[in-house]
């Protein structure tokens, strides 16, 4: 079974990027047969997405979309550090959505065929997660090559 990670970090209004991401997640989880296993996870402003009760300027909200995702089995995590940064570690979530922790997306990253973001997707041979708040001096601490721009060549 392919094993698929999709990772989101636009808010979950304002852009489609939140909702594009959630379409593709339903999409996939929804195949009949031979279903991917997919797993999803909330980092930054899309955090606020596992608060209950959301609707839009139109009266429309995502919660019945996270909670069919639920239903089809999907883990949903939130990035812990994300969510604390938010103040949404100690509400209420949408039922099945969890806050997850920085070395569990390093495990659904390393154990998925591919990661998909807003920006793309690719092979999970490496994928390298920089934090942006310490990632930068946990790089410079590192011999891997650099780029003049200071990125990982």
């Amino acid at each position: 079974m392919q094993k698929i990670l999709i990772i989101i970090h636009a808010p979950p209004y304002g852009s489609e990027r939140c909702l594009s991401g959630l379409r593709l997640a339903t999409a996939l989880a929804g195949v009949d047969g031979d279903a991917p296993e997919v797993k999803l996870f909330l980092m930054s402003d899309a955090t606020v997405l596992a608060l209950p009760n959301q609707v839009d300027g139109t009266g429309n909200g995502l919660q019945g979309m996270v909670e069919e995702l639920v239903r089809y089995g999907v883990p949903i995590k939130l990035c812990r550090t994300c969510a604390l940064a938010r103040g949404l570690a100690e509400l209420p979530l949408i039922e099945g959505v969890s806050i997850g922790t920085l070395p569990e997306l390093a495990q659904a990253t390393l154990e998925a065929d591919k990661v998909v973001t807003e920006g793309g997707e690719g092979a999970a041979d490496l994928i390298l997660f920089m934090p942006g708040m310490t990632g930068n001096a946990w790089f410079d601490q590192t011999t891997l090559p650099r780029s003049p721009g200071g990125l990982l060549q």
